[in-house]
């Protein structure tokens, strides 16, 4: 419902307010390999916000999607780019 998509925009939006709040008080180096790895998240977390609704289907009622399956893609590519070293990525995207 309406009330239902409204709640929920200021819920995810709040939370993704809260994460790019922690990320500039951490001083977190933006880099291509950081970039590469927020973007998905901010995608699929927001996205059925926006009508892009990205699931995983685990079994006939139960899937993974929205803020889950954002976490999910975070972990993985976090654990890619841990192991596989491009050094073009590593790169600071501000001077």
């Amino acid at each position: 419902t309406c009330v239902m998509g409204g709640i929920s925009l200021v819920l995810f939006t709040s939370i993704s307010i809260v994460g790019v709040k922690t990320l500039k008080r951490e001083k977190v180096e933006l880099t291509l390999k950081n970039l590469l790895i927020m973007i998905p998240i901010f995608i699929i977390g927001l996205g059925g916000i926006f009508g892009l609704n990205i699931a995983i289907p685990i079994t006939a009622t139960v899937s993974f999607s929205g803020l889950s399956l954002a976490a999910i893609v975070g972990i993985i590519l976090n654990v890619i780019f841990k192991f596989i070293k491009i050094p073009f990525l590593e790169k600071s995207l501000i001077k």
